[in-house]
């Protein structure tokens, strides 16, 4: 097989999320190739640590600006797209979303069946507590999936230290 041709079948394997941050993880480190981070152990626990510091990082830019950051505005349409690129993301809001009590309001079910149809526009046809209830959600779970990863890079020190 060419290389190429492995090339392709290891991009078949991935996600469009995982094969973008191998990417930007293979620019920041010009000495590796795709091939490295997909059979070399060491390599790829490198590029585990650096991704979860990445989802980290941006997991923390929605927070921020769902938290009422002045210097970031977020439409739901932004929300919505990021969960579509996330799937390990939209787990966590749909997540939160169940768990929720009904409430007239919020309308929980639009809520749910927006975010597992990955449809903007039956959010957008809805009332501003619709709205709020998904931004919400998404605050919410963004906040736990921010809190595993810590989590995991503590284990990932941990592993480090324990060598």
């Amino acid at each position: 097989m060419s290389i190429l041709q492995e090339y392709e079948e290891i991009r078949k394997t991935l996600t469009d999320r995982e094969f973008k941050n191998i990417n930007k993880f293979l620019e920041r480190h010009p000495q590796y190739l795709l091939s490295d981070v997909y059979y070399e152990h060491k390599v790829f626990q490198e590029f585990e640590k650096w991704q979860n510091q990445y989802e980290r990082t941006h997991l923390s830019y929605f927070i921020d600006g769902l938290s009422g950051s002045m210097f970031i505005r977020l439409s739901v349409e932004d929300l919505m797209n990021e969960l579509i690129a996330n799937p390990e993301l939209k787990k966590y809001v749909l997540d939160y979303a169940n768990s929720l009590e009904e409430n007239p309001l919020s309308d929980k079910c639009k809520v749910i069946r927006a975010i597992e149809n990955e449809n903007v526009d039956s959010l957008y046809n809805s009332d501003t507590e619709v709205h709020e209830s998904f931004a919400y959600c998404f605050l919410k779970g963004a906040k736990s999936m921010r809190k595993d990863l810590y989590e995991q890079s503590k284990q990932y020190k941990d592993n480090t230290k324990a060598r």
